[in-house]
């Protein structure tokens, strides 16, 4: 598995935020502009200032926004129409939010440990199922079918069926801090990162972490898109995973 360089941006993003659909990729900077690519044609469609430091995802039609509180709130927000939802269901605060590809459903999950799936079907009153009560999970990833997504904590990876909403693998992590992971384009693979310059390798067919890449750059994001895998590194290259098996 190797990684070839992708592109070059005039700036050092601070942080990634990628819509559902991942056609959209925002850059956060310090004190500049957050600006958005387009990842068909890389290229910059907007700049916006930063109005919140609470912007947590974006989705095609809303931000989700944690309440400022520790209280386990959050809101949508459509910036277009304005309409807003309040979800309220955890006891402690947000630590990460998920939203699938058609906005059916929203995934989240808090420090009280919960991992709560948010039914959208009555866009007006969210009905909530918590999944699970364990470590708190600190990222939520969908594989490009949205058939998947993996959960990360601390300790583990796990892979959930979408339809069925139940767990299917656990997969220890090969580092405790993981920060990110991202499934491979025929989600065979997930791929994580720490906060060194490291890629880690998981298979899903094994059930074990299989390898790693040394990027010699921080690593700010991986993310999947158009059956690609890239990676967002603090030196202000985005660069694209190829792999075979």
């Amino acid at each position: 598995m190797t990684f070839e360089k992708q592109i070059d941006l005039d700036f050092k993003p601070k942080s990634v935020c990628i819509s559902s659909d991942s056609a959209l990729i925002t850059f956060f900077i310090d004190d500049k502009p957050a600006e958005v690519y387009q990842l068909d044609e890389w290229k910059k469609v907007r700049e916006f200032e930063i109005i919140t430091s609470n912007l947590f995802y974006q989705t095609n039609d809303f931000l989700l926004l944690p309440s400022k509180d520790e209280s386990g709130t959050y809101y949508s927000f459509n910036p277009l129409t304005g309409d807003s939802l309040k979800f309220e269901k955890h006891s402690k605060s947000i630590s990460f939010i998920a939203s699938s590809k058609d906005q059916s459903y929203v995934l989240s999950s808090s420090a009280d440990g919960s991992l709560i799936y948010w039914d959208l079907s009555d866009a007006l009153h969210p009905s909530p199922t918590i999944l699970e009560t364990g470590e708190e999970i600190t990222y939520i990833t969908f594989n490009s079918q949205q058939t998947l997504f993996a959960t990360l904590s601390s300790s583990y990876i796990s892979v959930w069926d979408s339809k069925s909403k139940t767990k299917l693998h656990q997969i220890h992590t090969k580092h405790s801090q993981t920060r990110t992971v991202t499934f491979s384009t025929d989600s065979q693979y997930i791929f994580g990162n720490a906060w060194d310059n490291y890629v880690y390798i998981y298979s899903l067919q094994e059930k074990n972490y299989i390898g790693q890449l040394n990027l010699h750059a921080g690593i700010i994001r991986l993310f999947c898109y158009n059956n690609q895998v890239f990676v967002s590194l603090s030196n202000g290259q985005v660069m694209k995973l190829k792999y075979s098996h």
